[in-house]
């Protein structure tokens, strides 16, 4: 492969370096400055979350509008340039600059395109060309998200996620426990979630992915 380290390496968003945050928001398809199912305020302090602390948020002055910044929405855009080019994709930014909400606001954005395709509308935004039936990798599956984090931290980004997202729109669901409780676990998400469950986020360890997925061949 050579030596890495004295590659040159560039951004991977220079078609967007340009853009105003007014044309990203254009880009994704979104009129109303909000991403898709995700809660209009957020604690900055991290401590709570609109679904379990509803009364907290309702009160006057409580929380701030959850905007993502222009690094941010650039992440989105061209995370999801690489999926529906079928390529892959490695989010580099530094430690602190919000690459869960990136991440979550990139499965929100696969969610609301694929219900778009459901009401037999094009994807919004850049994005239109990918939705026909023609197109090999443009179609967002059938099938709910997996989010595969470092053993210890399940419960951590459980509580990011549900900072941000709604839970009636995209439910997550921690997999963890006995072999056993995880080979059962996706009939038990199925039950609980009804016709959300392809939106639903399965949020497992790596350690635990490797044991399920060796279980379940």
């Amino acid at each position: 492969m050579g030596n890495l380290s004295n590659a040159e390496w560039t951004t991977g968003v220079d078609q967007y370096k340009d853009y105003t945050v007014e044309q990203l928001w254009q880009a994704l398809g979104i009129t109303t400055g909000q991403l898709p199912f995700f809660h209009p305020k957020v604690d900055l302090e991290g401590s709570k979350t609109p679904s379990l602390d509803r009364a907290w948020f309702e009160e006057e002055g409580n929380g701030v509008p959850l905007v993502p910044h222009w690094h941010q929405l650039v992440g989105i855009c061209r995370m999801l340039d690489c999926a529906f080019e079928g390529k892959p994709v490695l989010l580099m930014d530094d430690v602190g600059l919000g690459k869960t909400l990136q991440v979550i606001g990139f499965f929100a954005m696969l969610a609301w395109y694929r219900e778009e395709r459901r009401q037999d509308r094009p994807y919004p935004g850049q994005f239109g060309e990918f939705g026909g039936p023609n197109h090999p990798t443009g179609r967002v599956p059938n099938a709910p998200f997996l989010m595969v984090v470092p053993p210890g931290l399940v419960g951590q980004v459980a509580h990011e996620v549900g900072r941000f997202l709604r839970a009636d729109a995209i439910p997550v669901q921690p997999i963890t426990g006995s072999v056993v409780n995880r080979l059962g676990a996706l009939d038990e998400i199925k039950k609980r979630t009804g016709n959300r469950y392809n939106n639903t986020i399965l949020l497992m360890s790596s350690s635990v992915l490797s044991t399920f997925s060796t279980s379940a061949s």
